[in-house]
């Protein structure tokens, strides 16, 4: 207290004197270890002598004796088992005392960085899309970044899209498919910042993306379906959707069955709507010549056609197979049981964010695709090969 006294005299500033005290108090602290008396003693004064200024990360690197920019690193998610433990838990145990907390504002300003990426979903609720932004958020987690989500709609324009997400200092943005506006699959825009479109590759869009096999995978399913002695085939297109329509799924099945010799296939035109499906279904088991398999493309509209074949009193497994793309709950339940084509959405989501993270840290844009194959799900709305029978 004589010290300072003497300093405030010499019109040494408060702060100056504060960190003096605190360095004190600190010094106590560690000779008193054991004590929870002086512990608590040291920690109260911390507080009070600290109330009337803010503590800066070189303040709590003085203290703590490291540099300014191992307590940085202490308080980024990037660095995270990267700093050794008793030199992390020495930053914080002083940050806590002192009521330190990392200026974001003056971070973005110095590292040109937010450690923030946009994720676009769709305002309309999906299931599939619902686990997907889990995903891609606990990946974005991981890797040192927040999120910020923005909800579009299929008539949004892409510019105005642009100037919406440009208002924020983005390090990224990541778009999924169901996000994705008609006339970004038109655009030849560059983006302003890294961008990767999640499960909507479109040849010639000068854009990274991340996606499932959709023409193999369909093809595989025009296989099965035959192999399980089917001949009279329908397809539950998406076509009437507002969002994008997969015609590679419904030009794969085609193609795939053609490879059979079997150039018959009814199309009916749904959404990936639970009522679009079931009234589809309906309509194709009532027409002459109804079919004895029928492939969706999608995954809520695939349990609509198979309630409306059940109502219909179909043998579902036996003489009529049902079949779509998996989503992330309900299509294994018994009640259903639908064999599907399932997506590795998890290793898309890490690959995303791989590629958006290496566009950041290199400043490097060029597109880059990764495709990853799709997985057939044999469950019981398809019938058994007519060996297993």
């Amino acid at each position: 207290n004589m010290i300072a006294k003497s300093w405030r005299a010499s019109n040494v500033t408060n702060k100056d004197v504060d960190i003096f005290n605190l360095k004190i108090h600190n010094f106590i602290y560690l000779i008193s270890a054991h004590s929870s008396a002086a512990r608590s003693l040291c920690m109260n004064q911390n507080r009070s002598s600290h109330s009337s200024s803010r503590m800066t990360a070189q303040d709590v690197a003085s203290l703590a004796g490291v540099s300014q920019s191992t307590v940085s690193r202490v308080f980024n998610p990037k660095w995270k088992g990267k700093v050794k433990p008793e030199i992390r838990e020495r930053v914080l145990k002083i940050a806590a005392e002192t009521g330190y907390t990392p200026n974001t504002i003056a971070h973005i300003l110095t590292s040109k960085r937010s450690g923030i990426v946009g994720v676009l979903v769709s305002k309309q609720y999906q299931v599939f899309y619902y686990a997907v932004l889990s995903e891609i958020t606990a990946c974005l987690n991981a890797n040192g970044f927040q999120t910020m989500l923005f909800l579009t709609e299929p008539k949004d324009a892409i510019d105005d899209l642009l100037t919406d997400v440009l208002r924020y200092q983005l390090d990224g943005i990541i778009i999924t498919s169901a996000a994705a506006t008609h006339d970004l699959y038109q655009s030849k825009t560059d983006f302003p910042i890294p961008a990767v479109l999640y499960n909507g590759y479109v040849p010639g869009l000068s854009i990274s993306a991340v996606h499932s096999d959709n023409y193999a995978g369909c093809i595989q399913m025009a296989d099965y379906l035959v192999s399980l002695g089917h001949r009279n085939f329908a397809y539950i297109s998406t076509a009437n959707s507002a969002y994008r329509n997969y015609a590679v799924r419904q030009e794969a099945f085609l193609h795939g069955l053609s490879m059979h010799g079997i150039h018959s296939c009814k199309i009916e035109e749904a959404d990936y709507s639970y009522e679009s499906g079931a009234e589809a279904a309906y309509r194709l088991l009532t027409s002459v010549h109804a079919p004895d398999a029928i492939f969706c493309s999608g995954d809520i509209n695939t349990m609509g056609a198979l309630d409306a074949a059940r109502k219909l009193g179909r043998d579902i497994g036996e003489t009529l197979s049902i079949a779509g793309f998996d989503a992330p709950c309900g299509m294994e339940l018994p009640p259903y049981g639908i064999t599907a084509l399932r997506q590795d959405t998890e290793q898309l989501a890490r690959d995303a964010v791989q590629i958006l993270k290496r566009m950041i840290d290199t400043d490097d844009r060029s597109p880059v695709v990764v495709t990853r194959p799709m997985e057939l799900v044999v469950r019981t709305s398809t019938r058994p090969r007519p060996t297993e029978k």
